[in-house]
């Protein structure tokens, strides 16, 4: 926290001293504009506004009317009042960098959306929210320069900024409400973890997932995994040829997926094979994809296929036979039995490759057993087994 202060402050101080540096204060007469004054320099575009305690208000730069519906593009239809002061208006024009001094304390809503030609803006550290509509629809900014201590970025506040790429959003803050960046065109924004409440219409990068889990069945593999924050969608790939391809999208939002967890599974996959998947949480906004900045990368491998034509009979005393049909890739069967359906299993033996018989002795005249037969593979260490289609009955001699 104390770095990023930091690193947020030398930024802004460093910012603040270039362009003070290029502001020609000889050439620059402040102009008192309601409880603010201001001095613009027409050689560099650069304009300061300053006053202790003061509030730059939505008039004084003739911007008295602020459209508060969505649909509108420009959200602002401007209308002179009686401040109006036709000097004001044309200096705001003219503006290319706008620095805000230290002891304004508030900033009204549209107050800069008549400066058509402003490029840089550097807020100061006295302000904790940035008013709806401060900058909307300036479409020359490209730089922006929050203060650390800044709490709130109100809707619609850099709306249709659309050479805005990239901004800093300082670790104070916690709420940016709805369409702040709709329609700036950032790669993404990276949100703080101290923000608590984004609305919608932002450009968010989502985080990376921590982990996905995979469930390898006969012929699929499911995939679990924990959602994140500010992902809209999860994209399932799976590495083919040494490439990565698309297998689905899943819905961030969907209602089925509860508690924030979510699963895929990956079907029509040969048996006892290795097979390799990622995920990768992305926001879309505007059918434009924001990825989260890394895919989370698994390998599992699918069972080995299911034993079919499985059957059991008992002709001779305490005796009882099983037989099956062998499958593929097998290294060995396993024997299982028990006096319940459901429970109480005990391996009675292994069988190599390729057996298709087994005969159970020992068993208990007159009583039902229940069997399983299951194949097995060894790989990277651990056993793999095949699934059983069904359970095996018999009332043994």
């Amino acid at each position: 926290m104390k770095k990023m202060k930091s690193l947020l402050m030398f930024a802004f101080m460093l910012t603040l001293f270039v362009v003070a540096f290029c502001f020609n204060a000889s050439a620059a007469e402040w102009v008192k504009n309601g409880d603010t004054s201001y001095a613009f320099d027409k050689d560099t575009g650069v304009m300061v506004i300053r006053g202790e305690g003061a509030t730059i208000e939505t008039h004084e730069f003739s911007a008295s009317k602020w459209c508060n519906q969505d649909f509108c593009d420009c959200l602002y239809n401007i209308e002179f009042d009686d401040n109006y002061n036709p000097q004001d208006y044309y200096d705001a024009g003219r503006t290319r960098t706008l620095i805000i001094e230290s002891g304004i304390t508030k900033i009204e809503e549209g107050a800069f959306t008549i400066f058509d030609s402003l490029e840089t803006i550097i807020f100061p550290d006295t302000i904790s929210v940035i008013s709806a509509g401060t900058c909307n629809n300036l479409k020359n900014l490209k730089t922006v320069v929050l203060p650390y201590g800044l709490t709130e970025i109100h809707e619609s506040a850099f709306r249709n900024c659309k050479n805005l790429k990239n901004i800093n959003i300082p670790s104070t803050v916690t709420t940016i409400k709805s369409y702040a960046f709709y329609h700036c065109n950032m790669d993404y924004i990276k949100i703080p973890d101290t923000v608590k409440s984004v609305a919608t219409g932002n450009k968010l990068i989502p985080d990376c997932i921590e982990n996905v889990k995979p469930d390898p069945g006969n012929g699929y593999i499911t995939l679990y995994w924990d959602g994140v924050r500010d992902a809209s969608n999860y994209r399932v790939f799976i590495r083919e040829n040494n490439k990565w391809k698309k297998v689905e999208d899943i819905n961030g939002y969907s209602s089925k997926y509860k508690d924030n967890n979510f699963y895929y599974s990956v079907n029509n996959l040969d048996p006892n094979t290795k097979y390799t998947f990622a995920v990768r949480p992305f926001n879309k906004i505007d059918d434009k994809i924001y990825w989260a900045p890394k895919y989370f990368k698994v390998t599992a491998t699918t069972t080995l296929a299911t034993i079919f034509g499985a059957r059991v009979s008992s002709t001779k005393k305490e005796t009882a036979t099983v037989t099956w049909d062998d499958i593929d890739q097998e290294q060995g069967y396993q024997v299982w039995y028990s006096t319940k359906q459901y429970s109480g299993y005990k391996k009675y033996s292994n069988y190599k490759a390729n057996t298709t018989k087994a005969t159970i002795t020992g068993l208990t005249s007159g009583k039902t057993y229940y069997f399983k037969v299951k194949a097995y593979k060894k790989v990277d260490g651990k056993y793999q087994y095949s699934s059983t289609n069904k359970m095996l009955r018999v009332k043994v001699k």
